[in-house]
């Protein structure tokens, strides 16, 4: 019964933020989608990652949504063979999605590359994790995504 409920909350959380993020990027004609995947390790809700090319000056953008029982966290990269940009966006909800799957969000913390070294580093692991998932190249060894939800 849980797993059912846990799935099931994920499926209706997915698709939501999904569509979010596609009409949010349908607007914007400059990028180009290219790939489109969930991942099922490191979160116990799944991934949702989307590969991007903007058109106008060839960047590659990857956006990446981490779902998790008691929050989630938005991931962007920018990067033209050296990676340019990360900023992370975390979510905690005020219950878990098992007890209410339309929990409130109590704190949200934003960071990004210059927020400090540790930081910077975590991201670093995290672009070089969703490169080789969106390629399907071989990690020498495991990178938990998220650690906090």
């Amino acid at each position: 019964m849980l797993f059912i409920l846990v799935f099931g909350c994920k499926g209706k959380q997915m698709k939501n933020m999904t569509l979010f993020e596609e009409k949010k990027l349908e607007n914007n004609d400059t990028l180009k989608l290219i790939k489109d995947t969930v991942i099922f390790e490191g979160s116990t809700e799944g991934e949702d990652v989307k590969l991007f090319v903007n058109k106008k000056n060839n960047d590659s953008v990857i956006i990446s949504i981490v779902y998790g029982e008691t929050g989630k966290a938005k991931y962007k990269f920018v990067f033209n063979g050296k990676l340019n940009n990360g900023e992370r966006e975390m979510f905690f909800y005020k219950q878990s999605i098992t007890q209410n799957s339309n929990a409130d969000v109590k704190n949200t913390i934003i960071e990004n590359l210059n927020t400090s070294e540790e930081v910077k580093n975590e991201l670093y692991d995290i672009y070089i994790y969703l490169i080789a998932k969106i390629f399907n190249s071989k990690l020498s060894k495991r990178i938990e995504i998220v650690k906090i939800i």
